[in-house]
């Protein structure tokens, strides 16, 4: 009997088995505007977030999910914030649809196939992500933040590496981009068929081109450095079919090709920087578009162009050969960017150890003689006497100076003469 009491006392006392209650759950118990701060621990669950909350992460906060499921779903709801959680492997870290006024920031995605996706959504801010791609070529992954048919984004003081495209946007409007460091990707930002996308103060390298804008209108890309996209058939900047779009202030520097306008239409390309380039610019079928103000120097080749041309006007030529009399700041004379060596350079490297030889120059004089005598498509009628980004200099020759001197030598003369006849 002793034994049967002290039995039951131990199966009284002995602790029950409980289960944990999972994040989804807790997610869902919680009230509409609630703020949820995640322990510092790594999740193997994917959540989905249809409700209006604040998830804040601590240091340590980790969702680590394999399958094609996202790690974060937000869908069909407004008002929700997360912040400071790393996340790991997976087909996409954040998937958000149908929702509005949405804020995701201080996020670390690394070996994901696809960092953010949205569909259909609006007032979106994405603030410092980190993300890091997976190995592997690009063609193989998905994008760093990847937007279709929403409005009203935000993404800014991020940086992403090794995806397909750093930023991709189709059928958006109203997107912003700024502070961002996008590199070893396809394409740095990415636009298809969006309106109203202004591209700021981002820094893009070593992708297969910077930007890359199609079929897009009234944009702005702005104060931007492009640098070092060197690979085979890479450029800076590609636009194509788009129209009313400003590229101006930016830093265009060691691209393959800096800036490629291809059936572009009422677009203004001012007071930018292209140097180091083997082309610094070129022209296909754009010849209605506005070119004045930029500084081309140390360039392979300056411009190019098919037999359309283009506009040009007062932009400076580290090439060209000028004279300033009238002291207006424009040379007196023409600047044609026609290089036949040039073009040779671009095909075969190598040849730019001979731009000085006797032979190249006096190719490069006769190709200036040649295009003087014709009509040429790439003409600039007022050429920069000197580069805009000069504050101070020489001041360049004028026509009173020349005429002082010529009459004091003639006055030097006559003295001379005259104290030789005494």
């Amino acid at each position: 009997m002793k034994r049967i009491v002290l039995l039951w006392m131990l199966f009284l006392l002995w602790p029950g088995i409980g289960y944990a209650e999972s994040l989804q759950q807790t997610i869902d118990a919680l009230p509409d505007g609630s703020e949820l701060v995640l322990e510092p621990v790594v999740y193997h669950e994917e959540v989905s977030i249809t409700k209006p909350l604040r998830i804040i992460g601590s240091p340590g906060t980790i969702f680590r999910v394999d399958g094609e499921s996202p790690a974060i779903s937000i869908e069909n709801t407004q008002d929700v914030q997360m912040r400071n959680v790393d996340i790991e492997q997976g087909d996409t870290a954040v998937l958000i649809k149908s929702s509005e006024n949405i804020t995701i920031e201080e996020i670390e995605v690394s070996e994901a196939e696809q960092a953010v996706e949205v569909h259909d959504s609006k007032t979106l801010t994405f603030r410092e992500l980190l993300v890091e791609g997976p190995a592997g070529h690009y063609s193989a992954k998905g994008n760093g933040v990847a937007l279709y048919n929403s409005e009203d984004i935000q993404v800014s003081d991020s940086a992403i590496r090794h995806m397909r495209d750093g930023i991709y946007a189709e059928k958006t409007t109203n997107l912003q981009t700024s502070g961002n460091r996008i590199e070893n990707s396809r394409y740095g930002v990415h636009l298809m068929y969006s309106r109203q996308a202004d591209l700021s103060g981002n820094v893009l390298s070593e992708n297969v081109a910077g930007v890359m804008l199609m079929m897009t209108e009234d944009s702005r890309i702005q104060e931007n450095t492009i640098h070092e996209h060197t690979s085979p058939n890479a450029s800076g900047l590609v636009l194509y079919e788009a129209q009313n779009i400003q590229v101006t202030g930016n830093v265009i520097n060691a691209n393959a090709l800096g800036l490629s306008l291809q059936k572009v239409k009422n677009s203004q390309i001012e007071n930018n920087k292209f140097y180091g380039n083997q082309i610094g610019m070129e022209f296909i079928r754009s010849a209605e578009n506005n070119t004045r103000g930029n500084e081309f120097t140390g360039n392979i080749v300056q411009l190019r162009s098919d037999a359309l041309g283009g506009m040009l006007a007062g932009n400076y030529y580290d090439d060209a050969s000028l004279l300033d009399l009238d002291e207006d700041g424009y040379g007196d004379t023409p600047y044609t960017a026609l290089q036949s060596y040039g073009q040779w350079m671009v095909r075969e490297p190598a040849y730019q150890y001979f731009i000085e030889a006797p032979a190249v120059v006096l190719l490069n004089e006769m190709d200036r003689q040649m295009n003087s005598m014709e009509s040429a498509v790439l003409m600039d009628s007022k050429p920069l006497a000197k580069p805009p980004s000069e504050a101070t200099g020489n001041p360049p020759m004028s026509l009173w100076r020349l005429f002082l001197g010529a009459m004091l030598l003639a006055f030097g003369g006559w003295i001379w003469k005259k104290e030789s006849v005494a």
